[in-house]
């Protein structure tokens, strides 16, 4: 994800300009068993290192274990998201070249399966519907959304209408398309099917990089604000177009955004200092239940598994004083502030998370 270095270079060379990270020395962690998911495989993408000599992998962890199952090479370069489906069926999102393009692989395989380029240009954001269409967000010289059936190799759906960098997508449980429109300053909402939004939302909205829906269909937008403006977290009921609240208190340029079943908000805070922070908020609520600082090392993305534990992707992730920068996953147990495990064998950089039920 590259909605920081984007928001610098607003109105100056472009939506698909990339930027750089400043690199922090590594937070205190642990190391200790992993306890995700048993039914669950990881999934991390790797982006480059400092000098920009490794083109990125994805390694795969296997359900429980913090030594990697496999390390997948094919087809990826520079990745910066992924998603899977219900089949196990994984999708990378890879920002090398003029346009990019999207590589996907069938459960268990770590050769590429098909290349997508057809209507790709700088794909920044993946995700499966509930059928296997494969939505994907294009940052580049057209923005727009392009929807790909199972196994097609071009789209069958482009939207263009309402777009303007779009850096974010989701889906909710009826298949209605929720889109950040970074450079829009907007969220846009599809129907099913439909190319048109069926609403826009630009009040409240300043740099917004990630979303979520609560399980009323509350939508929370992040905001990372601009001009020395710490950001926001936006929250809007199930049809409406202005905020129902702002949240701010514990918000530092905030991310990535999870909702947990108990519609507790997490949020990763790039900025907070002195290495970033995840703030944790109950339901309703505007103030942060707690902050995990423990393990935290420039977070770029937060996921929860199907038991509840909380994982962290962190760009950087090695000792005090170390010029290493490899990354890690802090894992953490629902309500825990301190990692229960740490994850850094074969990581490089983290871009982006993901679970898949099959491999």
């Amino acid at each position: 994800m590259r909605v920081q270095s984007l928001l610098l270079t607003l109105f100056v060379v472009g939506c698909a300009s990339q930027g750089s990270t400043a690199y922090y020395p590594s937070a205190t962690g642990v190391t200790s068993a992993l306890a995700h998911s048993a039914n669950q495989y990881l999934f991390v993408a790797s982006g480059v290192n400092h000098k920009g000599d490794n083109p990125g992998h994805i390694t795969v962890f296997a359900a429980g274990s913090a030594q990697p199952l496999k390390l997948i090479t094919s087809g990826v370069y520079k990745p910066l998201a992924l998603a899977t489906d219900a089949s196990g069926k994984l999708a990378a999102a890879n920002s090398f070249g003029y346009n990019g393009f999207v590589s996907t692989y069938p459960p268990g395989h770590t050769k590429i399966f098909h290349r997508l380029t057809s209507s790709i240009s700088q794909p920044d954001a993946v995700v499966f519907d509930s059928r296997g269409n494969l939505y994907v967000a294009n940052i580049g010289k057209q923005s727009s959304v392009t929807v790909y059936a199972p196994g097609a190799m071009k789209p069958f759906r482009t939207i263009t209408s309402g777009m303007n960098c779009p850096v974010s997508l989701l889906l909710d449980d009826s298949g209605n398309l929720y889109v950040a429109n970074l450079y829009a300053e907007s969220v846009t909402i599809y129907r099913t099917g439909s190319d048109i939004p069926i609403r826009t939302i630009t009040d409240g909205i300043n740099g917004p990089a990630a979303l979520a829906l609560d399980n009323q269909g509350s939508l929370f937008v992040a905001n990372l604000g601009r001009l020395g403006h710490p950001g926001s977290i936006a929250v809007y009921g199930k049809t409406q177009e202005h905020p129902l609240r702002t949240i701010t208190a514990g918000i530092y340029s905030p991310i990535s955004l999870v909702m947990d079943s108990a519609n507790n908000l997490y949020v990763a805070n790039r900025d907070a200092r002195p290495y970033g922070s995840v703030t944790v908020y109950k339901a309703g609520r505007s103030e942060p239940a707690r902050a995990i600082t423990e393990g935290i090392n420039d977070p770029i993305a937060v996921k929860l598994d199907s038991a509840g534990d909380l994982y962290v992707a962190n760009h950087f992730g090695c000792a005090h004083g170390s010029s290493c920068q490899t990354g890690s996953v802090t894992i953490y147990a629902p309500d825990a502030s301190v990692p229960t495990a740490v994850i850094s064998k074969d990581l490089r950089i983290p871009e982006a998370i993901t679970f898949g039920s099959q491999y």
